[in-house]
């Protein structure tokens, strides 16, 4: 509920699987048109750990702070009841003092009234480390991830450590992305299992809106186009010139209206069902009901456009 409750998601994790955090983190913008700030990553060591090409980015902007000493500087004391602090634990061991400091964080996220939630992983096949965190009073929820015993010899490429590194990747990804999937989807983000609230950023997922458009108003893909348009240009007359311009163009103006806010193709899918309303109209609509389900629902009920 929290990003509904307009607050925010925090991983915090270390190694490869803190990687894995800032990934899953990273993919909410262009999927669910979220907020840079909805959900975000920081991983013990920042750009180090990283080890990205560019290198410490961090003079770009607070976006681009990543280590765990900028949460703590930057986001750890405005915490409120409606953040969510989920630590990320994998099979490694923890050095002290990596302890000393999430057990610090996270003392104080729990005072703030924040949830705090612990994500570990597990194996079948070796032996489990100790917790160095498992006092229960720290933590909202708990959740332990086991990894099943590999199937693979010794001897058979790629090593049985090299299997369970990555299934532990792959299990860490798939959990994270059922939260941020559900947290997006109470925000009314996804409409019959469709993530419809996307940013148009590039020629796909500019022909997908099309799609998505027509695939919940049945206007065809021409109608479809034109409400798109409409939306992305915040106009109730789509011009010959809007018409005739490159896609690069609709991406580039969809790009700096999802930047402002706007929820380009649910307002899309609105004008199309009612393209007797204005784009002000639909706008407004949305204020009022932000899922596009309700939305869809008002304008297709007995109660009357709010404007038009």
């Amino acid at each position: 509920e929290c990003l509904k409750s307009g607050g925010s998601i925090y991983y915090l994790g270390r190694g490869s699987l803190g990687i894995v955090s800032l990934i899953d983190a990273s993919e909410c913008p262009p999927t669910y048109n979220a907020s840079f700030k909805d959900v975000r990553a920081f991983i013990q060591g920042g750009y180090t750990t990283f080890a990205n090409d560019d290198g410490n980015l961090s003079e770009l902007g607070q976006l681009f702070h990543l280590d765990w000493s900028d949460f703590e500087r930057d986001h750890l004391k405005q915490l409120s009841k409606n953040d969510v602090v989920i630590v990320v634990e994998g099979l490694e061991s923890m050095e002290d003092k990596d302890a000393i400091a999430l057990r610090t964080m996270v003392n104080e996220a729990h005072s703030l009234l924040a949830n705090t939630v612990y994500v570990r992983l597990h194996s079948q096949d070796r032996t489990t480390i100790p917790l160095k965190l498992d006092e229960t009073k720290l933590w909202t929820m708990r959740l332990d991830v086991t990894i099943p015993h590999h199937s693979l010899q010794a001897d058979t490429p790629p090593p049985p450590r090299a299997t369970s590194s990555f299934l532990g990747e792959m299990s860490m990804k798939l959990v994270l992305n059922a939260i941020t999937t559900g947290a997006h989807v109470l925000r009314g983000k996804v409409m019959n299992n469709r993530m419809i609230d996307l940013q148009v950023s590039n020629n796909k997922l500019f022909y997908r809106s099309v799609g998505i458009i027509d695939s919940f108003t049945r206007v065809g893909p021409d109608a479809a186009r034109i409400a798109l348009l409409r939306s992305i240009y915040a106009t109730d007359v789509v011009t010959q010139e809007h018409l005739n311009a490159d896609i690069s163009a609709h991406i580039q103006a969809a790009t700096s209206l999802a930047a402002a806010g706007g929820r380009v193709v649910p307002s899309a899918i609105l004008l199309a069902m009612r393209p007797d309303l204005s784009f002000a109209a639909v706008c407004e609509v949305l204020k009022v009901y932000p899922v596009v389900h309700c939305a869809l629902g008002s304008l297709t009920s007995n109660n009357p456009p709010l404007t038009n």
